[in-house]
């Protein structure tokens, strides 16, 4: 294997590490308590990526200005946010620790 394919293999490991993590967090948390950025920026990407495939597939063209605008605003949406995820994750376990403090004698 060349040096970049040892970069790209660890590259798609770490990624995939990182998406297994935000799956599990994802699937302690009920649809409700979803931030509203996260499901935004989700549904976004995924429709952005539907419509470049069908805009490149079918109409032959690449659209390339609409697109360059479309995925980084999606993506800040969901970069917000899975902050918003990970954020009420650290107020909740520390709201927990708070409420099991011991009273004094």
């Amino acid at each position: 294997m060349t040096h970049i394919s040892h970069v790209v293999a660890y590259r798609f490991a770490a990624i995939e590490n990182t998406l297994s993590l935000l799956k599990e967090k994802v699937k302690n948390t009920s649809m409700k308590k979803l931030p509203l950025f996260f499901v935004i920026g989700a549904v976004g990407i995924i429709g952005t990526v539907l419509l470049h495939v069908f805009v490149a597939l079918v109409i032959h063209t690449t659209g390339r200005g609409a697109f360059l605008a479309m995925y980084p605003t999606f993506a800040a949406f969901l970069v917000i946010g899975i902050l918003q995820l990970l954020d009420n994750d650290k107020l909740t376990a520390e709201k927990v620790r708070a409420n099991n403090k011991r009273l004094p004698k």
